[in-house]
């Protein structure tokens, strides 16, 4: 069974391929793209990287879709851009996850810093 963080990663990694899709690019060109390698990619894609803020950002300017969407927080690809103050409901969103995160036990380590999980 998966924890929460993994079932998110594995919804987002779900949302950044299909954002990929929808762009009509390849692992290898958004992560160009991005500026990450293409097992960066793939490890996003398949849950089993997390994907930071910032490459998230990238991911929809490169993708030309909502961040929203991404993240989960808005069902349609595309739409009006993100606000302000979309971006900071979001980055409090992001920050309470990772306050709650950080209290557990299981994760010891920095967990912004992109690495596996677990």
């Amino acid at each position: 069974m998966l924890g929460i963080v993994d079932e998110l990663a594995v919804r987002i990694g779900q949302r950044i391929k299909a954002a990929r899709k929808h762009a009509k690019v390849s692992q290898s060109v958004l992560a160009e793209l991005v500026d990450v390698s293409l097992r960066a990619v793939q490890q996003w894609e398949s849950g089993e990287r997390r994907c930071s803020l910032d490459h998230l950002r990238s991911i929809a300017t490169s993708t030309n879709v909502r961040l929203g969407y991404l993240t989960g927080d808005a069902e349609q690809m595309s739409g009006a851009p993100a606000t302000t103050d979309d971006v900071a409901r979001l980055e409090s969103k992001i920050d309470a996850i990772l306050s709650l995160l950080r209290s557990t036990t299981y994760f010891k380590e920095d967990i912004t810093d992109g690495n596996k999980l677990g």
